[in-house]
């Protein structure tokens, strides 16, 4: 008997670990709104305070978008999207912390997994790109 993993084409993508991966991203999403609303509402702090949801609450959209994506381009481009919006927090987590205006041990706990995510989402568009090139080399 063989596992749904095991009878997928190169296109689909595993339903199971998408599923994981967009409530993961969601999850982190919803931590970092939940830090940003505690920050500070200073001039600055509220600055960094919203560029960080924002971009957190974008990445985690853009996943949500790349799941229904129209081709294997679109997937990829989407990713990319993904991936920017996650090194923005990243930039926007590490400066609140430099400020001071989040405590450093929850800045590294949010830090350590935008990275995780960054890598994941590396290797997965990484394995897209392969697989949309593999496509269109077929194709000629």
């Amino acid at each position: 008997m063989s596992s749904a993993l095991e009878t997928m084409t190169d296109d689909e993508e595993p339903k199971m670990i998408g599923d994981e991966l967009e409530e993961r991203v969601r999850r982190f999403a919803k931590t970092v709104v939940k830090v940003a609303m505690r920050m500070p509402r200073g001039r600055g702090s509220g600055h960094f305070a919203d560029q960080m949801l924002r971009s957190a609450t974008r990445a985690e959209a853009h996943y949500s978008e790349a799941r229904s994506s129209e081709s294997a381009r679109d997937f990829v481009h989407k990713l990319a999207m993904v991936l920017k919006e996650l090194r923005e927090t990243f930039t926007w987590i590490d400066h609140s912390m430099e400020a001071d205006f989040i405590e450093a041990d929850t800045a590294r706990e949010l830090l350590a997994e935008n990275d995780e995510l960054i890598a994941i989402f590396c290797a997965s568009r990484a394995t897209a790109k392969r697989n949309l090139k593999a496509k269109e080399k077929k194709k000629n």
